[in-house]
């Protein structure tokens, strides 16, 4: 039996940027979803002097409770180098990696509250495409949908495989 739900422990962001400097929370929850195109290339990105700053910026203003990455083109290995990726305001980092071709596709979820559950068990999942992290608020699934491709070379499974496959 899942366990009952009930209200959110989150920090949920505030509505309005006067709802910032007061201690009520809003009841609105930010999430940030990036398609990140190799979180290595992102963290060295982000760790330039100048993208930093916009980095710190977008984060000090939006103040996601949860964060999204897609693409992250790491294998399970690596995972551990990127835990911490977001600081320790975000405690909780969860991947799931491509288990058939290495440096492929992948998804990771960062929060600041601890997810219920966390689930990669799902058909066609092998390319670490659909991560869903539970918490008592909401369900989250963050999904890397798989492209067609320039040539179009992935269509056929997009349309005939992916689209119609059951998550």
């Amino acid at each position: 039996m899942p366990p009952k739900r009930t209200q959110s422990t989150l920090s949920f962001a505030s509505a309005n940027k006067k709802a910032k400097t007061s201690s009520s929370s809003s009841p609105n929850l930010k999430i940030i979803t990036w398609n990140v195109n190799g979180i290595r290339a992102f963290r060295d990105r982000y760790s330039e002097k100048k993208t930093s700053v916009q980095f710190q910026t977008l984060f000090q203003e939006e103040q996601p409770d949860i964060v999204c990455f897609q693409e992250t083109k790491i294998d399970e290995s690596k995972v551990d180098d990127y835990k911490n990726l977001l600081g320790s305001e975000y405690p909780y980092a969860h991947f799931n990696c491509c288990s058939v071709k290495k440096g492929y596709a992948g998804t990771a979820t960062f929060s600041k509250e601890q997810p219920l559950s966390v689930r990669i068990d799902f058909p066609l999942n092998t390319e670490g495409r659909v991560l869903v992290t539970e918490f008592n608020s909401c369900i989250v699934v963050n999904t890397y949908v798989p492209n067609s491709g320039m040539k179009m070379e992935r269509l056929k499974y997009r349309t005939t495989t992916w689209d119609v496959g059951k998550f």
